[in-house]
């Protein structure tokens, strides 16, 4: 599984995922330094924000950096559950060992589901794939949740039970 951190501010390597309501394009952008770059993405990949919705950017400014548009749609928990897995469905396999996600404008319950839909997706069962290629093994480890409201961690803490408790009983089954 998937080890999620909770930080105050943005690391500086790894992927960098923005999670975006349907519609509010615009706003979720106007603040980053590459805001231009990020538009341009989500214009070619006809992102307008939709649940499981990705866009996909490359910053380069400084040291190149992946960062994508997550689209959570209306804002439902379902919605932010399919969200982030589709974000670790992208980045399961890609070469990436981190991923921050920005969550300001996340409520608690929004980045709780967020959480819950990455971290379950995570899971693999590889232990019988002895001749697997290296492009498909998973290479993703840290998820680090960056602007969470007060409270958050220890919402996820709770929601996180649950998920190990998931991934306890696939093993067994």
């Amino acid at each position: 599984m998937i080890d999620v951190v909770f930080a105050a501010a943005r690391p500086a390597h790894g992927a960098l995922a923005l999670p975006v309501g349907k519609g509010a394009l615009t706003e979720r952008t106007g603040n980053e330094a590459s805001a231009i770059g990020l538009q341009a993405a989500a214009t070619l990949a006809r992102f307008e924000g939709e649940a499981g919705t990705i866009a996909e950017h490359v910053d380069v400014t400084s040291a190149p950096r992946r960062m994508l548009l997550v689209g959570i749609g209306g804002g439902s928990e379902p919605d932010a559950v399919k969200a982030g897995s589709a974000l670790t469905a992208r980045l399961l396999t890609s070469g990436e060992t981190d991923v921050a996600v920005d969550a300001a404008r996340l409520t608690t319950a929004q980045l709780v589901a967020f959480l819950e839909g990455a971290v379950l997706r995570t899971w693999r069962y590889d232990k019988y794939r002895t001749k697997l290629p290296e492009a498909q093994k998973s290479t993703l480890a840290t998820l680090t949740v960056v602007g969470a409201g007060a409270g958050a961690q220890a919402t996820y803490a709770q929601r996180a039970a649950v998920v190990r408790g998931v991934a306890f009983t696939r093993e067994l089954v």
